[in-house]
């Protein structure tokens, strides 16, 4: 992946760079919700299963980047 697939060094493929930017641009983490799945898939020109498959992929490769990353779970 090259620079320009990375977002704040986090590295996403292309597909999820563009669902992740057009979700948080159009509110879709909003509450409530100002576009619904079923929209955002339309507007991004996939089916509602791959905008929520790329979302997840992008958002745990977010969560778990740098400073975000989550500690390990400790059995207790």
């Amino acid at each position: 992946m090259g620079k320009d697939d990375q977002l704040n060094g986090v590295p996403l493929t292309p597909h999820e760079r563009e669902v992740l930017l057009t979700a948080l641009d159009r509110g879709y983490f909003e509450v409530p919700r100002r576009i619904s799945i079923v929209a955002l898939a339309e507007e991004v020109g996939v089916s509602d299963r791959e905008v929520t498959e790329h979302l997840r992929r992008a958002m745990a490769k977010v969560l778990n980047h740098g400073r975000w990353q989550l500690p390990p779970e400790r059995d207790e």
